[in-house]
């Protein structure tokens, strides 16, 4: 079985207005101005950029982990939006997608903050919240493994099980129970995630909990919906960015956008 979709797609492009700089060349006088404002926003877009995710230091995560956490998430989007395989299994391959309307995930300090609450008492079985939209992986032996190692490892457990539960159903819709973690993961109607994970000495084990920030799926609803890679319409100012969709106000927020 090999895992698909690890590339990073994490890289950063500002953005400006083509139509202003060609008004830059049109009026030269304009130029010292333009000049200006783009100074101004390069500064900020760069201070901005160094303060990461912030997120509150008493969550007590690194933004080292926020990010593998959330380019997991977007890769998994941005393969089931192209319509590529997730893992290849060696009886065949389950193909999610295409999909339009996929839009990337954003980082969310609150939905953090609640995974971090769900797994702090470390007990099997843990005390969750059952309204909640939430994944949750252990990692057996955390001892023996490098952290990033495991990060990165543990969420593929919400994916290969799903997909075997998926195979033979109707792709695109929540109709497996046991199919719900890769649901949370691909559902198109959620644009944030926060995600929390805590060592358990006891149990010799690393507990690892991603909230959602949208509800939980009911019986048959639909998980991502057919169509073109990067037709983006949900939302007002939308558009495609690395075959995921995004929006102005989501981009600027951010200060990252294509």
């Amino acid at each position: 079985m090999k895992l698909i979709g690890s590339a990073e797609h994490s890289k950063k492009c500002y953005c400006y207005s083509i139509k202003a700089w060609a008004d830059f060349d049109r009026y030269p006088k304009s130029r010292s101005a333009m000049l200006a404002v783009t100074v101004a926003v390069l500064l900020a877009l760069f201070s901005h950029a160094e303060a990461g995710f912030c997120c509150p230091k008493t969550l007590g995560q690194s933004d080292n982990a926020r990010q593998i956490f959330l380019d997991f998430h977007n890769d998994i989007r941005r393969n089931i939006a192209l319509g590529k395989s997730l893992v290849n299994f060696s009886t065949g391959q389950i193909v999610l997608g295409p999909a339009q309307n996929m839009y990337k995930l954003d980082w969310d300090c609150d939905l953090e903050q609640k995974a971090a609450q769900q797994i702090a008492p470390c007990t099997v079985p843990l005390p969750i919240d059952p309204s909640l939209a939430q994944n949750i992986a252990r990692w057996l032996y955390y001892g023996d493994s490098a952290e990033e190692e495991v990060l990165k490892q543990v969420p593929w457990s919400w994916v290969t099980p799903s997909l075997r539960f998926m195979n033979g159903t109707a792709l695109d819709r929540f109709a497996v129970q046991w199919a719900e973690p890769l649901a949370n993961i691909a559902n198109w109607k959620n644009r944030k995630v926060g995600c929390a994970f805590k060592i358990c000495p006891a149990q010799n084990n690393m507990v690892v909990s991603c909230v959602y920030g949208s509800q939980k799926l009911s019986p048959n609803e639909v998980i991502w919906e057919k169509g073109n890679t990067c037709e983006c319409n949900s939302y007002p100012d939308s558009f495609c960015c690395d075959s995921l969709c995004d929006t102005r106000g989501a981009s600027s927020l951010r200060h990252q956008c294509c």
